[in-house]
């Protein structure tokens, strides 16, 4: 009839003298069963997928009745097409298991969120007890206050990246553009780290060009995402480990786009496993959780840095050959045009020689 002839794109003469399932599918075994069906019950009902004249799938609802007339065996088949409704209908089943995704994620960042809060909060406790009890310039005292510093700084860290998480979903970020050279910026970002790297004892290695790289940027939130790569690098890398810091110069992407810095932080970590690293930069993930507890982080650090690039113009790319084999973290910019290159006021920082981070007397655990 025209409604079949609309819906599958025969005409009558081309489908006249054709069985269904010779015009319409290729899937024989769905056949076989429907027909036993029939000669059973004399009826069928179910979803077929079937193929129009243009080889476009569509699925339909069928019903058919089986009905003898004039001594012949007929199908009696009414087709409705319910293609788009499946798809809906898959793409609501698919947003209902993200939803338990990140409803679970949810739940887990807030479990890890009490505990990061609750960790600092017996070694505040006792080194205020001690600060209380020992007379001024005891040694105990001088350390207990050290200890009290390390943790509120900790804590400060904490509360600042949830800060920015939630202006960042709020679009409350507001960049204080201009243009810098960046090798200072970096140079601030090691500097911030420098205790955590050398009370792991990992060597460190930075290498820079003796050419200012100049951007457009925000200089703290750029120093805030490099910082934050070099923390996890030092964080999940064995003790005695290697960190190197990189900067170069990068080819466009595409003719005619701007040339680009790119900024590698590599490491001789613990790695993230292929089916890991898709996954990396979203917000509350943790490749290893049970390592993430034992040193800390609220699985926020990454979709962080994520997004402070992303406002600048640029992109951050994780690489990992699995899980033991180190990782590698890779920041790209976009450079200033080559008419505005001028070197900033301020002195230029070379940072191009190697350096090696000397260890230092490791600390007592908080």
């Amino acid at each position: 009839n025209h409604g079949a002839e609309l819906l599958y794109g025969f005409t009558r003469e081309e489908a006249l003298g054709n069985l269904t399932q010779q015009l319409l599918t290729k899937d024989t075994g769905a056949h076989t069963a429907l027909n036993e069906a029939l000669k059973r019950e004399g009826c069928w009902t179910g979803e077929l997928v079937h193929r129009t004249k243009d080889g476009r799938e569509i699925v339909v609802d069928s019903i058919q009745v089986a009905l003898s007339e004039g001594g012949r065996e007929l199908v009696l088949e009414t087709n409705r097409d319910v293609t788009e409704r499946k798809r809906l209908e898959e793409a609501l089943r698919r947003r209902v298991e993200e939803l338990g995704v990140a409803d679970r994620h949810k739940n887990e960042f807030l479990a890890v969120l009490a505990h990061e809060l609750r960790n600092p909060l017996a070694p505040l406790r006792n080194a205020v007890e001690i600060m209380r009890t020992v007379p001024a310039g005891d040694p105990r005292g001088v350390r207990a206050n050290e200890l009290v510093e390390r943790q509120v700084a900790t804590l400060a860290r904490l509360v600042d990246d949830l800060l920015d998480t939630a202006r960042i979903n709020r679009g409350q970020v507001q960049l204080r553009r201009e243009t810098l050279e960046l090798q200072p910026v970096l140079a601030r970002a090691i500097e911030t780290t420098r205790s955590m790297i050398e009370a792991r004892r990992h060597r460190l290695s930075v290498g820079t060009p003796v050419a200012p790289v100049i951007v457009d940027g925000d200089a703290t939130r750029l120093e805030q995402v490099f910082a934050n790569l070099l923390n996890n690098a030092a964080k999940y890398t064995p003790e005695g480990g290697e960190i190197s810091v990189t900067m170069d110069v990068a080819p466009a992407e595409a003719a005619g786009a701007a040339s680009q810095v790119a900024v590698r932080v590599r490491d001789t970590g613990m790695g993230i496993a292929p089916d890991m690293l898709p996954q990396v930069f979203e917000l509350f993930t943790q490749a290893d959780r049970s390592l993430a507890h034992s040193q800390g982080g609220l699985g926020i650090g990454l979709s962080l840095v994520r997004s402070l690039v992303q406002l600048q113009g640029g992109r951050v790319t994780a690489h990992s050959e699995g899980l033991g084999r180190g990782s590698e973290f890779v920041v790209y910019l976009p450079l200033r045009s080559a008419g505005h290159q001028e070197e900033p006021a301020k002195k230029r920082a070379d940072l191009r020689a190697v350096t090696q981070a000397a260890p230092r007397t490791a600390k007592a655990p908080d």
